[in-house]
């Protein structure tokens, strides 16, 4: 691919990816009441860990879900959702705080969960969930005062934002039927294929890769404490796909997409901020995150950078040091992905010429 078509690429704009602006109020109130309560009582820490709960739920739950209250059968997709994130959630409150024991146990966990998703493409989309979410809430646990209430508040406001998907999202029209709809794979067939792989290179490749990735991600964390590398994990984490890529779009916009997120923090949060002013900024960011996670991962980037740093450190004026410690962490988080990237395809390709 040329520098000039990958460029294009990454600015693209497609049109046809739509959202109801009613999934996307449901979004934005999923995140910025939580924060407005607690903020109205002096506890914004305690807002803080309930929109992290809602930010794991808000974009998966609401772009495109047209989950119906009234409909039974959309409750199971939002269940679907909530499982990993409430599962990486407890892991997160009983794991963190415990220094190079919780990195080893997060990595362990990540690369099994990578495995366990080789089996299904739901049960992939779920592993990678609970992976992203699993990396954040243990960062956020470690500096949490309470665990168990941290643990309490994250699924508070997971089920707030699953109830108003439920109540807000409009009725989802049923695709139309297939003339001949093929067979599904029953979970027999599913597991003798996934058994199968696990034999060859193709069933363990991206698990390799992603500890590999993640372990590289915690080195450099470690050799360098004073800065907040770990943006790094969580980079890595996100833009290693299942399949090597190589020099990958998604990189370009990531990287780039943090770039501009970390001026528009400097703009949104360069001052110490009223917590009504936090809520609102969050609810709005949080609002347009469905539609951009669909329509430019550059732009839905730029979006979560600003967003990420709220609930964070939501009590005081972002620093300077730490924005541009994630523009930096997120550039190494994409060379070490396309250095492992390549370390795979030349492992692959060596393994087929033998």
């Amino acid at each position: 691919m040329s520098a000039k078509t990958h460029l294009a690429k990454a600015i693209q704009w497609p049109a046809g990816a739509q959202v109801h602006p009613r999934e996307m109020l449901a979004a934005a109130l999923g995140m910025g009441v939580p924060l407005l309560l607690a903020g109205a009582t002096g506890q914004i820490a305690l807002g803080q860990a309930a929109a992290l709960g809602s930010l794991a739920i808000g974009a998966g739950a609401v772009a495109g879900s047209g989950i119906d209250v009234r409909d039974e059968s959309r409750i199971g997709p939002l269940a679907a959702l909530l499982a990993p994130v409430a599962a990486a959630a407890a892991i997160a409150a009983a794991l963190a705080g415990h220094g190079v024991l919780t990195d080893v146990i997060v990595l362990l966990l990540a690369g099994a969960a990578a495995c366990i998703g080789g089996y299904s493409r739901p049960l992939a989309i779920a592993a990678t969930r609970f992976i992203l979410f699993l990396i954040i809430a243990t960062g956020a646990a470690s500096a949490a005062p309470h665990r168990a209430g941290f643990l309490l508040l994250t699924l508070a406001g997971a089920l707030w934002t699953c109830l108003l998907c439920l109540l807000l999202a409009p009725r989802a029209k049923a695709p139309p039927q297939a003339a001949t709809a093929l067979p599904l794979p029953t979970a027999a067939q599913r597991l003798r294929r996934w058994r199968r792989t696990l034999s060859q290179w193709a069933g363990w490749q991206y698990s390799l890769r992603l500890v590999l990735g993640l372990g590289c991600a915690g080195i450099l964390r470690w050799l360098f404490p004073g800065h907040h590398f770990e943006w790094i994990t969580l980079t890595v984490a996100i833009l290693l796909q299942r399949q090597p890529e190589g020099f990958a779009v998604k990189a370009t916009q990531r990287v780039a997409g943090t770039l501009l997120g970390v001026l528009g923090a400097s703009l949104l949060l360069g001052h110490q901020l009223p917590y009504w002013l936090v809520a609102f900024n969050a609810g709005w960011l949080a609002g347009i995150r469905p539609l951009l996670r669909l329509r430019n991962y550059l732009a839905y980037s730029a979006v979560m950078t600003p967003l990420m740093v709220m609930i964070m450190g939501a009590s005081g004026p972002a620093n300077g040091g730490m924005l541009m410690d994630r523009v930096a962490a997120t550039a190494i988080g994409a060379v070490i992905v396309l250095l492992v990237d390549r370390i795979a395809m030349k492992a692959a390709s060596g393994a087929l010429a033998n």
